[in-house]
């Protein structure tokens, strides 16, 4: 069998864990909740709302709601996503199953990246569904260009992406809940750390280091949703922005198979 055949059977195997799982179930609640906030919330008159006094327009009302609200969408979602990426491999580790499959001819690069991606295939289809009807209600009744949250939702994968692989090997060295605590707090952080320096409020200190080495993940889906709030970009700061996603990414899988590579298992 290919090493592709195999990476496709263990990644289908680890979405079934992850829906099985009390995790995965919270996560699709979790789903639905926002969704039904979404369409609570982008509930406006479709004439606009009055705010102190003054009358603002949907398209007003869109340009300032609708970059919001996909960005917290989002980085709801990519904390379910760290969520089951902690659980997706140091489950089977702890409970001797990783054990079983390596036991096989199924190298411990193959197994990790199957299993950080059968959990990323379940966050992507969740997200695309929530994202999805959020942008397709943004743009009804806002009048919101629709193509705006496809670039939102392929910059949520790629968020995704890195926060899975950091969460997955942090759960290799760390309790499970402690690398949640750890990995939602630097969620925090990053996010605010990004919307400081979008709009120029970015002082000196702990603050420049991460915007300057750490990922940017409210940096890049910002840019991404930007045009809705008419915010225009030139092609090198999206490069940029999106270099140092790629690095992160890279970096982080690199040493999620190196530190599983060399953990002893029961």
């Amino acid at each position: 069998m290919s090493r592709f055949r195999v990476f496709v059977l263990l990644a289908a195997d680890a979405l079934r864990d992850a829906l099985r799982s009390r995790v995965g179930v919270g996560v699709l609640l979790v789903a639905v909740l926002l969704v039904l906030g979404v369409d609570r919330c982008t509930g406006a008159p479709s004439d606009g709302i009055t705010f102190n006094g003054r009358e603002l327009p949907a398209s007003v009302v869109g340009t300032i709601f609708g970059p919001l609200c996909f960005l917290v969408l989002s980085f709801v979602l990519v904390a379910a996503a760290a969520l089951i990426a902690s659980d997706a491999l140091a489950r089977p580790v702890d409970d001797g199953s990783a054990s079983l499959w390596l036991a096989r001819p199924v190298g411990r690069a193959t197994y990790a990246l199957s299993r950080l991606a059968g959990g990323l295939v379940l966050v992507a289809v969740i997200a695309l569904g929530v994202l999805g009807i959020a942008t397709a209600m943004l743009a009804s009744r806002y009048g919101l260009d629709w193509r705006v949250g496809i670039s939102g939702y392929v910059t949520f994968v790629a968020d995704a992406f890195v926060v899975s692989a950091v969460a997955m090997l942090l759960s290799l060295h760390l309790p499970r809940m402690l690398t949640l605590f750890g990995v939602f707090l630097w969620l925090q952080y990053v996010a605010f750390t990004n919307g400081l320096h979008v709009v120029g409020a970015l002082s000196e200190g702990g603050g420049r280091l991460v915007e300057g080495w750490g990922p940017p993940l409210g940096t890049a889906l910002l840019f991404a949703v930007g045009p809705w709030a008419g915010l225009h970009l030139s092609p090198e700061q999206r490069a940029l922005v999106a270099g140092r996603l790629a690095v992160w990414a890279a970096v982080a899988v690199a040493l999620l198979v190196l530190s599983f590579r060399r953990r002893d298992l029961r």
